[in-house]
């Protein structure tokens, strides 16, 4: 049962990994759903994230998931097979605190990428204002 957890990590790192083979990442659809649930048009803001300034970030945002799955299920197998179910606790807490650290590593890359489009956002703003129909300030 325990190596259950095991093989679907490893499943979801291939399905991941497999994203970025069809040319369709899964980090840039999850940030082009975060923007459109902030008010953005879905259209507008994958055209400007496939743009290759940002794409090439979003792969490799894609390539940490499929990391993170792929790490996670090794560092499964082996805790099994040095431990076994009799140390489930401490694999717990291992996995745990794996999921943390590969948490945070994918947040700073989500930051890391949004100041990357705002940045292009205020290099590209005009005189008389932005003629994108992406904003860069919040509405109010």
């Amino acid at each position: 049962m325990l190596w259950n957890q095991v093989f679907f990590g490893i499943f979801m790192a291939l399905l991941i990994f497999t994203t970025i083979l069809i040319k369709q990442p899964l980090g840039m659809h999850f940030a082009v759903d975060i923007a459109y649930l902030q008010g953005e048009p879905r259209d507008k803001t994958q055209s400007l994230y496939r743009q290759p300034e940002f794409y090439k970030y979003f792969v490799w945002l894609t390539g940490l998931f499929a990391f993170r799955s792929l790490f996670q299920a090794g560092l499964k197998s082996y805790l099994l097979m040095e431990y076994g179910a009799k140390k489930y606790d401490f694999i717990l807490f291992s996995m745990k605190i794996s999921g943390w650290i590969f948490g945070g590593l994918i947040t700073a890359g989500f930051v890391f990428i949004s100041l990357k489009i705002y940045n292009y956002h205020e290099k590209n703003k005009g005189p008389e204002g932005s003629d994108s129909p992406i904003q860069t300030e919040p509405k109010i």
